[in-house]
């Protein structure tokens, strides 16, 4: 089954200036690792990933957000926002239904750390897919810095960042500088079977559906500086989408 576009997520609020980019780093780098297996509604999952610092300076004071943002109903394949009743909930740690947060003092350099959260469903949670965004703030040798996957960001703002020089899009090669983050981060999904669907079946798209939500991603070094002193262009990154390859529309 092939999932729907992705509903434009509400606005990521943008810092007064951006922080730096990390050109020689994926967000994969940062945040990888992500696990969370399908259940029928009614039952429990955990939520795992990993965290890691891949640069040559202590992590401090990271804090990474997980947040349930949209919903790919099945059968029917529409994506929307989250049901109003019964949508799955994290139960874990820092949480506060479709959003958890969590954190970690100080990670070394090299050193990765793993966490998980449990995650809820309801016995009248809808079938189909859920969405779950990531963002991570952290600072590192006094500067701090910001990364987030592409589910927080609207149709408008992936747009003005993809285009190119003649005013046209094309793959989904973002200018990081112009969403106001250091690195793009993956997402993933999780998939809930409702009452009435075959156990084969929810085992097959469950199992589809979180491999489509995970996986490595491309950053390439970012173009020499110019002799006036101003920045390069910066390189494309394609990061993982719960939802299918472009938006359509905005809004939860």
């Amino acid at each position: 089954m092939v999932l729907g576009v992705v509903v434009g997520a509400a606005p990521l609020v943008q810092a007064a200036s951006s922080p730096p980019l990390y050109p020689r780093y994926s967000g994969s780098q940062f945040l990888g690792n992500l696990s969370l297996p399908s259940v029928p509604a009614g039952q429990s999952t955990t939520l795992a990933f990993s965290l890691s610092d891949p640069l040559p300076s202590p992590m401090i004071d990271a804090n990474l957000t997980l947040q349930f943002y949209a919903f790919n109903a099945y059968p029917g394949n529409a994506t929307g926002p989250l049901p109003a009743n019964d949508a799955p909930f994290f139960a874990s740690g820092h949480s506060f239904g479709n959003t958890t947060f969590w954190t970690v003092a100080s990670i070394a350099p090299g050193a990765t750390t793993s966490g998980a959260v449990t995650v809820e469903s309801a016995t009248g949670t809808p079938s189909g897919t859920y969405a779950v965004r990531t963002l991570l703030v952290f600072a590192a040798n006094g500067t701090h810095y910001r990364l987030a996957s592409v589910g927080w960001f609207t149709r408008a703002q992936l747009l003005n960042a993809t285009l190119s020089g003649n005013g046209t899009s094309g793959p989904l090669n973002l200018n990081l500088s112009r969403l106001g983050i250091s690195a793009l981060l993956p997402e993933t999904a999780f998939y809930v079977q409702g009452a009435g669907y075959s156990a084969v079946l929810y085992g097959l798209l469950g199992a589809a559906f979180v491999a489509l939500g995970v996986g490595a991603y491309v950053s390439m070094r970012r173009a020499s500086k110019s002799r006036s002193g101003a920045r390069g262009p910066d390189p494309p990154s394609h990061a993982p989408r719960a939802f299918g390859a472009r938006r359509t529309s905005d809004g939860d």
